[in-house]
């Protein structure tokens, strides 16, 4: 008989109607990346470097994909500055608040109930 190992660490979860609404894989990863870093909370700091590297991803799609995320509603960006321990401006890290999926799946549907561009944000084939 085999043992089962429950898993509970190392591990985040994702809703299956993630793969409903058409994401290409660069804005699917970087959404499942601020997923895993949200956790329970549903919120991040992660660099866009930071995000580069760990995705394999150039910066410039991390930002494209993160404002393509933002502007479909699944995030939200707050861009944050202030002063260093010195005294000098600076900038930090994005806030990333990662909405529950329902929220931009149903926005998605709501904004576009009567409107022929829904076929092209989900599959129902």
């Amino acid at each position: 008989m085999k043992k089962q190992i429950e898993r509970t660490e190392g591990f985040f979860k994702l809703p299956n109607d993630v793969f409903r609404i058409k994401l290409d894989p660069y804005a699917f990863k970087v959404y499942a990346y601020l997923v895993s870093c949200a956790g329970s909370k549903g919120e991040c700091w992660p660099s866009i470097p930071t995000m580069s590297e760990q995705l394999g991803i150039a910066k410039a799609t991390v930002q494209s994909r993160l404002k393509e995320l933002e502007e479909r509603g699944f995030i939200e960006i707050e861009n944050k500055s202030g002063l260093s321990k010195n005294g000098k401006p600076r900038t930090f890290n994005n806030h990333y608040i990662v909405h529950d999926f329902d929220v931009p799946f149903g926005a998605a549907i709501n904004r576009h109930k009567a409107d022929e561009t829904l076929k092209e944000l989900t599959d129902f084939d």
